[in-house]
């Protein structure tokens, strides 16, 4: 169970416990907690990069040259194409 899953059981338990029955759950010390993983980002050197982007041609690497160059991540792509397509989709007769 993530820690953020338990967090969020171990606070509705005591919302129960406290002001839907009343009664107080007790002593708690003893509850094991699951521990947030620390997640490092995923870096890749600058040689690793020109690697990749001497390998793609075209229009791809045109692309992917220039979000690697603007800095923008892959989600934030994926949601401003989203956002794209339901435009043109809404400008559509």
């Amino acid at each position: 169970m993530s820690a953020s899953s338990q967090t969020q059981a171990l606070s509705a338990l005591l919302f129960l416990y406290r002001h839907v029955l009343g009664t107080d759950p007790g002593d708690l010390s003893g509850v094991v907690r699951a521990r947030v993983r620390r997640r490092l980002p995923v870096v890749m050197t600058p040689a690793e990069v020109q690697l990749v982007l001497s390998q793609l041609e075209g229009t791809t690497g045109l692309v992917v040259s220039l979000l690697y160059g603007s800095g923008i991540s892959t989600s934030a792509t994926g949601r401003s194409r989203c956002a794209a397509a339901r435009a043109t989709r809404n400008a559509s007769p």
